[in-house]
């Protein structure tokens, strides 16, 4: 097992994300900053519905979930329960959401603008209206 140092920062003075989310989860579960507390699936799941309960984004618990996906393989390599799953399914969800958003309102305006011109257009020309303005 890899040895655990540096308080949340990497050498370069970054924060290390795994060390971090490590220390969190471990508080919310009871077990303190025992650094050398060993998780599975079921607690980062409980941690990350909690998290969106609290209106964490899907974006954020992919970043949670990856951290101590991280932290796991550094860490605890032995350790039996991977969160490749829950990590795979939160990349779909956020996936899924960016191109909902992409396809949302915002996109819908640009259409509208660019289909408002067409559609008046085609509307005058099927009304007769085309032969004497546009000829």
């Amino acid at each position: 097992m890899a040895r655990q140092s540096g308080g949340g920062t990497q050498r370069d003075g970054k924060p290390d994300w795994a060390l971090i989310w490590h220390q969190t989860l471990a508080i919310f579960h009871g077990a303190g900053g025992d650094s050398n507390w060993c998780f599975g699936q079921a607690e980062v799941f409980e941690f990350l519905v909690d998290r969106k309960k609290k209106g964490a984004p899907a974006w954020k618990r992919l970043k949670i979930a990856e951290a101590l996906s991280d932290y796991q393989k550094r860490f605890h390599r032995d350790s039996g329960e991977r969160l490749d799953r829950i990590v795979a399914q939160l990349r779909y969800k956020v996936s899924c959401e960016r191109r909902a958003e992409l396809s949302g309102p915002e996109i819908m305006e640009v259409f509208r603008g660019a289909l408002s011109i067409d559609v008046v257009e085609t509307c005058w020309w099927a009304l007769g209206g085309g032969a004497g303005r546009w000829a």
